[in-house]
C-alpha cells in the first residue's frame, strides 16, 4: 500500500484534474490522506465527491486553523501516514499515468540493493515536465529548465536541493527515521530537502531520469519552475541579494540543526566529517565558509550560482 499525501487549499480551479490524473493510474493500491487548511471554495466538496464517485480510499483531516505552510501541512501528513511507502502530492499537478508504477519499481529495485540487509531509509524521485496554466508544454524536463544538476550527493543536497517533493517515494524506513526525532518544522528548509539529507546519510536515493508529472506553472504557485538562463530570472535575482545571503545560512543552519539530531548516528565517518565542517560555518567567519565550500566542493551549480554563493558569503 502506498500513501498519497496531499496538502491543499483553495485549490478548486486544479484539484479535479489532479485527481482524474490518480485515478488512471495503472498501479491502484493506494490511499489518499488529505489535509485542508481551511479552504473557502470547493476543494473539500470536490474531494467528497471524488471519493464516492471514484470509490477511492480518502482519509480527510481539516485544520481548525490556517497553517499556512505547505511544509508543515505535509510534515504533519507524513507523521500520520502508515503505509509501506509514500509519496507527495501537489493540488495543481497532473500525474502521468504510470507515474507511480514507475516509481515504485525503481523503488523495489533500489531497497534490493542493500545485498538482503534490512531495509535502510531510501528516496526515489524523477525529473518533471514544465507546463503552463493550461498544461501546454513549457519545458521536457525540470532539471534543465532550472539549470539544476542530476547530483543527489550529501555534499550538493547540502547547499541546493534538487529533490521536487511531488515526485518523491519514500519507503517506511525514511519516514520512520525522520519522524523519531521529531524535528522542529520551522528549522527545516524544505520536508523533501530533509527528506533527502536523511536517504543520503543513512540509505540510498536513486533517481528516475524521465518526467513522470506535469507540473504547472501559474501565479498562485508556492514553489515553482524558473528559467535559470533568462534574462528576467537573472534581474530578478539581482533583486534579491539579502535573500541568497539568507539562503546560504539557511542550509548551514538547516545542517547544524541535523548533525545536532543525528549526528552520533551516522556511522559514515566521510558524511559526519563532511556535516561538523560545513555546519562550523554557523558560528565562523564568512571567509571559513568560502574556504569550506570550495575545499569541500559544496558549490551550487551551475558556475554563476557557485560565484554568488561565495561571493554572497555572510556572518
Amino acid at each position: 500500500m502506498i500513501d498519497i499525501l496531499l496538502a491543499a487549499y483553495n485549490g478548486e480551479k486544479y484539484l479535479q484534474e489532479l485527481l482524474d490524473s490518480l485515478k488512471e493510474q495503472t498501479y491502484s493500491d493506494w490511499k489518499l490522506i488529505v489535509i485542508d487548511d481551511c479552504s473557502e471554495d470547493d476543494t473539500v466538496n470536490i474531494l467528497n465527491r471524488f471519493s464516492r464517485e471514484a470509490g477511492v480510499q480518502v482519509e480527510l483531516i481539516r485544520n481548525r486553523t490556517r497553517e499556512r505552510s505547505g511544509k508543515n501541512n505535509f510534515i504533519r501528513l507524513l507523521r500520520r501516514s502508515g503505509s509501506e511507502y509514500f509519496m507527495f502530492c501537489d493540488q495543481d499537478d497532473v500525474w502521468l499515468p504510470d507515474k507511480i508504477e514507475k516509481t515504485l519499481k525503481l523503488m523495489k529495485k533500489t531497497e534490493s540493493e542493500n545485498n538482503g540487509k534490512r531495509i535502510i531509509p531510501a528516496l526515489v524521485h524523477t525529473d518533471l515536465q514544465v507546463v503552463d496554466e493550461k498544461l501546454i508544454p513549457i519545458r521536457d524536463s525540470f532539471f534543465g529548465y532550472s539549470g539544476l544538476r542530476k547530483d543527489f550527493s550529501l555534499k550538493y543536497l547540502l547547499c541546493q536541493n534538487t529533490i521536487t517533493g511531488c515526485t518523491l517515494m519514500g519507503n517506511a524506513a525514511l519516514r520512520r527515521v525522520f519522524c523519531e526525532k521529531k524535528p522542529d518544522p520551522d528549522m527545516l528548509n524544505m520536508h523533501d530537502e530533509w527528506l533527502g539529507l536523511i536517504a543520503a546519510c543513512f540509505g540510498r536515493i536513486a533517481f528516475l531520469d524521465e518526467a513522470t508529472i506535469l507540473y504547472r506553472q501559474h501565479g498562485n504557485n508556492t514553489v515553482g519552475a524558473a528559467d535559470a538562463g533568462s534574462l528576467k530570472y537573472q534581474l530578478q535575482r539581482l533583486k534579491v541579494f539579502r535573500e541568497m545571503k539568507k539562503s546560504n545560512m539557511d542550509h548551514v543552519t538547516e545542517a547544524a540543526y541535523f548533525l545536532e539530531l543525528y549526528g552520533p548516528h551516522i556511522h559514515n565517518r566521510k558524511n559526519r566529517k563532511l556535516l561538523q565542517r560545513f555546519a562550523r560555518a554557523e558560528t565562523a567567519s564568512a571567509m571559513y565558509y568560502r574556504k569550506t565550500c570550495v575545499f569541500l566542493g559544496i558549490l551550487k551549480y551551475p558556475l554563476k550560482r557557485a560565484f554568488m554563493q561565495i561571493l554572497l558569503a555572510q556572518k
